[in-house]
């Protein structure tokens, strides 16, 4: 029977490598959504009120300011804080999604354990 070992240095070399994509649309065009993703990453995103945010990976800690007309979140254990959400699709596990001000956003998700909480109510 074969047994893989992996190095500690080249696990975080692995991990080095994800990437973040937080300054450039993902494709040409106005309503291109802009890509945040990788893992464990601390990210920072503005909204210019039209804007389609997708944060894709696991494990991060993303924050949103001013309006964002879409966010999508693909991948399990992301939080995220915005200011104010259009609408919100979540495929994944153990995502966490908080928006401050304005009506709840429209949502849909495919997976388990999502949650859509205003902040600063999420005991209520």
């Amino acid at each position: 029977m074969r047994h893989a070992t992996f190095s500690i240095a080249a696990v975080l070399a692995v991990l080095a490598c994800a990437s973040v994509h937080a300054d450039a649309p993902a494709a040409t065009g106005a309503d291109a959504p802009y890509e945040l993703d990788g893992v464990g990453q601390v990210l920072g995103r503005e909204c210019g009120g039209g804007d389609t945010i997708k944060v894709t990976g696991s494990n991060n800690q993303v924050s949103l300011y001013g309006e964002c007309a879409s966010l999508e979140v693909v991948g399990s254990g992301n939080s995220v804080h915005a200011d104010a959400l259009q609408s919100v699709i979540v495929s994944g596990t153990g995502n966490q999604i908080f928006w401050k001000t304005g009506s709840a956003p429209k949502f849909s998700q495919t997976g388990t354990g999502n949650s859509l909480l205003q902040e600063g109510k999420e005991g209520e």
